[in-house]
């Protein structure tokens, strides 16, 4: 859930907020979740 919400914003038009290699918004979201650099709560 978290990975195709941000996913969603960079096909918005968000910034990623790492460098990667990656073109499709899914692997970048998924790299910038395993690098931590995605901020989220289990509720």
């Amino acid at each position: 859930m978290v990975v195709s919400q941000r996913a969603r914003q960079l096909i918005d038009g968000a910034e990623p907020v790492m460098e990667t290699k990656a073109c499709k918004p899914v692997t970048i979201a998924l790299e910038e979740l395993e690098a931590g650099k995605i901020k989220w709560e289990s509720k």
